[in-house]
Parts: structure tokens; C-alpha cells; sequence
């Protein structure tokens, strides 16, 4: 039976947490094989999918071994995209595993010149995850650097409001506040198909974190109550968490103790419902710092 792993060492700071559960960028989509890719290509795309099901249920070192042979059998074939797909995917896992030279390793290979060239899509969703890997450590200007190419590089493709998710959480770890607000309203202007309802989601969250900054409490209110109502339709019990957090501390930066306290309870609830230990703990803290008062 396969063991779940515990979270990369990034996960524990409040950046890592908003860049694992709030702001992950959608992972290199692959459909089923059809009747019209080779038998190279089809097993690949197997191997593809079930490394994203080993990754969903934690267990990397399963997906990094399914993601290898995939990107082995795309190179046999000269797949340029097969290749990049399956690299961007060895990526996040060594993230996962906490590995950053991997990962950024695993991401050069993608967006090197070279004459098998996977498409700009790929490539500016590879420039974002390198900008993230900068930002889980803190270092905003490379991050920033990074998601101005990653933006370049995309246009109109899927990770558009992503990128710019991603942009507005830098300006925000750079209490930039007024930047924060323009680039978030920009992804969430960006995110309005039903595929982009996660980065909706978290284009609302952002808003509602730079507004409380801002002291507009009721705006943020608005933005972060959006983001619950989208999450929980998503289902997504970690960005559920982070909403209701949020929340709390917007209502408690307003004088109102017991609307506060009662978003606290929820996400304890939350917290303890899918065993993050951590977000119980902070949780738990909240609760007992009003009650102290």
C-alpha cells in the first residue's frame, strides 16, 4: 500500500502555504489516448495519467518513478511537447519532495534554446513554476523576473490568470499593496470560463488579503466570502480552510469578536476534518487569543 508523504518543507511557512494550497498552478492536463497517436505516445499518456492520480494521493515517489518513464518513451520519439509536459510534472513533485534542484533542473530543460522546442504555452507555464520556486524562498525579484517572462510567453493560453494570480502574491509579499490589487483584478477578469473557476477563486482570495491590508474590510469581506463559495463548490478543503481564516481576521480587524470567532471554529473544523495539523494549530490559536480578551 502506498504511504502518503508528509508536506515539503516549504509547505510550512505562510508563503509556502499560500503557494501549495492557494496559488498552484494547474497541472499539464493529458487526455486519454485516441486512435490517432502512436503506440509510444498512448503508453506514455498512460504513464502520464497515472502519475497524476500517485500525485493526487501523495505518493511521490510512485509519480516521480510513472512521470520518468513517461518523459523517457516522449524523447524516444522526439515529443516536444510529451517532453515538456512530463518535465513541468517532475517539477512539481521534487517541490513536493521538497527538492528544489531538481525541480528547477526538470524546468531549464523545458525552457532552454534548443532545436525540439515544446509550444509557448508550455514554456510560459514553466517560466511560472520557476518564478514559483523563487518565491517559496523568498526571492521576489528572480520570482518577479520569472513571472514577467512566464506572462510574455502567454498571452491568451490557459495559465493566463495564474500567472497573473502569481504576480499579484508577489506584490503582495512585497507589501505592494496597490500592485496586488491591479494584478489579482486583472486574473480575475482573466479566469471567467468555468475551467478557471479555481483561479477565480484564488484572484478573490488575493483581493480580500490586500484589501484587509488596505483596511477596506468590507470589500474584503465580499471578495474573500466569493472565494469560499467558489472553493466549496470546488470542493478544495485546504482553500476552504485558508477562506475562512481569512475571513475571521477580517471580521476580528473590524471590531466584530463573535462573527470572527465563529469563521475561526469552521476552520478548526476544517482543519481537524482533513488532518492538516498545522491549520489546526493556527486555527486553535485565533480561538483562544479572542477568548483571552
Amino acid at each position: 500500500m502506498s504511504k502518503r508523504n508528509p508536506p515539503n518543507k516549504f509547505a510550512g511557512s505562510a508563503l509556502g502555504a499560500a503557494l501549495v494550497a492557494a496559488l498552484a498552478l494547474p497541472g499539464c492536463a493529458i487526455t486519454p489516448p485516441d486512435a490517432n497517436v502512436n503506440r509510444a505516445q498512448a503508453r506514455a499518456i498512460d504513464l502520464n495519467l497515472r502519475a497524476g492520480k500517485a500525485f493526487e494521493q501523495g505518493d511521490y515517489p510512485r509519480a516521480k518513478a510513472f512521470y520518468e518513464q513517461a518523459l523517457s518513451l516522449d524523447a524516444s520519439i522526439e515529443n516536444a511537447d510529451g517532453i515538456a509536459i512530463n518535465a513541468i510534472s517532475l517539477a512539481r513533485v521534487h517541490l513536493a519532495l521538497g527538492q528544489m534542484p531538481m525541480a528547477h533542473r526538470y524546468l531549464d530543460r523545458v525552457l532552454a534554446e534548443q532545436p525540439l522546442k515544446p509550444s509557448p504555452d508550455r514554456r510560459a507555464e514553466a517560466a511560472a513554476r520557476k518564478g514559483q520556486l523563487y518565491l517559496a524562498v523568498d526571492d521576489h525579484p528572480k520570482a518577479e523576473q520569472w513571472f514577467t517572462r512566464a506572462q510574455e510567453l502567454c498571452t491568451q493560453c490557459p495559465a493566463l490568470s495564474a500567472i497573473l494570480n502569481l504576480r499579484a502574491r508577489v506584490a503582495l509579499a512585497r507589501s505592494d499593496i496597490d500592485a496586488a490589487v491591479a494584478w489579482a483584478s486583472q486574473a480575475l477578469l482573466a479566469s471567467g470560463s468555468d475551467d478557471a473557476r479555481i483561479e477565480r477563486a484564488n484572484a478573490n482570495r488575493l483581493l480580500g488579503e490586500a484589501r484587509i491590508a488596505r483596511g477596506e474590510f468590507a470589500a474584503a469581506t465580499t471578495n474573500l466570502r466569493q472565494a469560499l463559495e467558489l472553493d466549496q463548490a470546488l470542493g478544495l478543503a485546504g482553500r476552504i480552510y485558508l477562506d475562512l481564516m481569512r475571513l475571521g481576521k477580517a471580521y476580528d480587524a473590524q471590531g466584530q469578536r463573535d462573527q470572527a470567532k465563529a469563521f475561526f471554529w469552521r476552520a478548526l473544523d476544517v482543519a481537524q476534518a482533513s488532518e492538516n495539523r498545522e491549520g489546526e494549530h493556527a486555527a486553535q490559536s485565533e480561538i483562544d487569543r479572542l477568548a483571552a480578551h
